[in-house]
């Protein structure tokens, strides 16, 4: 347990902290020598932030040895992004040690101690005072130095627990892209390649952040500066995640008119701003001036991307559009939301800098983003797989209702329609017989023409049924008075009475079928033998009552 609250101790709380004094150099002129021998008011200081200042500052940080042993420091500055940097070891106003001019482009090999930020090692004697003179610039970028004094074995678990935290995340992050590349190749949806991509520019974004692969962009030397890589990698995020939303939260309304003028700013957006960071390389290495808007404006091609990502969102939540999928996503950005405010108050001086705006509380914020968006794709995956299901079992019943109608009709049409046309054809051969024996009378003709007539209202009663899923009584009224009159036309008087149960009850085909062929059966039965000329029928919830 101790070891635990120590780990989160140190990944939450754990700050660089110190107190020293700068010096605003606007000329970026002033030699080491005349801050030593001539009086140069410098300012105490106990924060690292220096603002958006286009200058060059010094730092005078005194450190002390009050012990009897000789000791060694390392001497650590925490921004592996700055322009410039010159570190002097000063003892009784003599330069004892020039440790070189240093900047983000040295390579690390090159470096006196191979890491990706800068570290000096200090020799102190015993029972003395020196000072440490640090010259920094910061070209057009706000300047911000942390620095910390650790002695050897700190130094060594200082590394020690930073490349485990990045690790850590690394493994997460990598653990989610191959659980995504698998899912595209099993499901073949575009947004698990889209998920994957944004996982990894943000991998490399932190990464590079850090200053972790410097040495290997040196010697790449590939389009973009060293110092433009992580921009591009969180430009590259913003472009994956935009792309991401659009499948998987706006399926259906891909072809939106706002939706496609957003996704479109964000992909503008985006590749000017690649473009643009192409050419600062070009002209940084070639010495020419680069016009103002140069400066800016390949730097919001994330910002642009972001907002796309935000009003695509907005426009799925707000529509209904996958809703869920997009409340998961707000949740998912808050903190990481949240972070990035603060920091950008504190990147213009707003609000001073803490221990909650460390790059380990960046980190935990933005595993929390792809967790969220992870269990979301999850919950999709499982929503996709249920509807699909769904419609599989929906294409079994209607395979097996259709099969079920088709020997109903195969039944009924033989059992009515094929019936009575046997009898026609029988009753035919009969009249040819009779004809050549010319005994053929009209009566027999008239009969034939019965049958035929029968079989035309059977055919027609099974294409009405067959065209009906459900049936009401009112229909089936109309239906039984339109047969009766074309059957019994003037000979009979027919009466219905369904009010009962005509609005409320619904008969599928089998059973209106089955009904109307006893219906049928019934009327003919009471003409033919009892020869009615009036008859009633009263339908009830449960009874059906017949009289004539």
């Amino acid at each position: 347990m101790k070891k635990i609250v120590f780990f989160l101790h140190f990944f939450i709380v754990n700050q660089a902290s110190a107190q020293y004094y700068f010096f605003r150099d606007s000329s970026g002129k002033v030699e080491i020598n005349e801050l030593v021998k001539k009086p140069v008011v410098f300012k105490q200081k106990h924060d690292f932030d220096s603002g958006l200042d286009n200058v060059w500052f010094w730092m005078k940080v005194p450190i002390n040895n009050k012990g009897n042993s000789a000791k060694k420091l390392y001497f650590l500055i925490e921004n592996p992004y700055l322009d410039l940097v010159h570190v002097y070891q000063i003892r009784n106003q003599k330069i004892i040690r020039d440790f070189g001019e240093y900047n983000y482009a040295t390579p690390i090999n090159n470096r006196l101690i191979k890491h990706h930020h800068f570290v000096y090692p200090i020799n102190l004697l015993p029972n003395h005072s020196d000072t440490l003179y640090v010259k920094i610039h910061r070209h057009f970028l706000k300047v911000f130095a942390p620095f910390r004094f650790l002695e050897e074995e700190e130094f060594r678990q200082f590394q020690s627990d930073k490349y485990l935290i990045y690790a850590l995340f690394s493994g997460v992050i990598l653990t989610l892209f191959l659980f995504s590349i698998i899912n595209y190749f099993v499901n073949f949806e575009a947004y698990f390649l889209h998920y994957s991509g944004y996982l990894i520019c943000i991998l490399g974004s932190v990464i590079l952040v850090e200053g972790y692969l410097i040495e290997y962009l040196q010697k790449a030397n590939f389009l973009f500066s060293i110092y433009n890589w992580r921009n591009v990698f969180n430009i590259l995020a913003a472009l994956s995640l935009s792309l991401f939303i659009k499948d998987l939260m706006l399926k259906g309304a891909e072809n939106h008119k706002f939706i496609n003028v957003v996704f479109w700013v964000s992909i503008v957006g985006t590749s000017v701003s690649l473009v643009l960071m192409a050419l600062e390389k070009l002209f940084y290495e070639n010495r020419w001036q680069q016009p103002d808007i140069m400066l800016w404006l390949p730097h919001s091609g994330y910002v642009t991307g972001a907002l796309c990502c935000f009003f695509m969102v907005m426009y799925s939540y707000f529509k209904g559009v996958q809703s869920f999928i997009a409340k998961s996503f707000f949740v998912g950005i808050i903190p990481i939301f949240i972070y990035t405010l603060f920091s950008l108050l504190k990147n213009v001086s707003l609000i001073q800098d803490t221990s909650w705006l460390s790059y380990k509380v960046r980190l935990l914020c933005i595993l929390f983003d792809v967790f969220v968006l992870f269990v979301g794709i999850t919950l999709q995956i499982r929503k996709l797989r249920i509807e699909k299901d769904r419609a599989a079992r929906l294409a079994l019943e209607n395979e097996l209702n259709l099969y079920k109608e088709k020997e109903r009709i195969s039944r009924d049409l033989h059992d009515s329609v094929g019936s009575q046309l046997t009898i026609v054809t029988s009753s035919l051969d009969n009249a040819i017989y009779l004809a050549e024996k010319q005994k053929l009378g009209i009566d027999k003709i008239e009969k034939i023409y019965e049958y035929v007539r029968e079989a035309i209202q059977s055919l027609r009663d099974s294409i009405w049924v067959t065209h009906q899923k459900r049936i009401t009584f009112l229909d089936f009224e109309t239906r039984l008075n339109t047969y009766l009159s074309k059957s019994f036309d003037g000979l009979l008087t027919f009466t219905a009475d369904f009010k009962e149960i005509q609005n409320t009850v619904e008969l599928s085909s089998i059973q209106a079928i089955n009904l109307f062929r006893v219906l049928q059966e019934a009327i003919q039965n009471t003409v033919k033998h009892a020869s009615a000329n009036a008859i009633s029928i009263k339908a009830k919830l449960y009874s059906l009552s017949f009289t004539f």
